[in-house]
């Protein structure tokens, strides 16, 4: 039962991780979070946003990883 959960938390953060680049690609896109953005602000907010989906999706896998030893 342990494992599973394991599992599940993995996918789910790898999922979240996702969700970071999709919102971090929209907002460089549409140029809106939550108010109108500046072409420069929605290119850096854009680009935090998918390098930390990137990060989180890594920190999933690596997690895995780990827990497969």
């Amino acid at each position: 039962m342990g494992n599973l959960f394991g599992k599940v938390k993995i996918w789910l953060q790898a999922f979240i991780g996702l969700g970071y680049i999709l919102l971090g690609t929209y907002v460089a896109k549409e140029k809106w979070f939550l108010t109108l953005l500046d072409n420069t602000i929605a290119y850096i907010l854009g680009t935090i946003l998918i390098l930390y989906g990137l990060f989180r999706i890594y920190r999933a896998f690596q997690i895995q990883k780990e827990e497969s030893l």
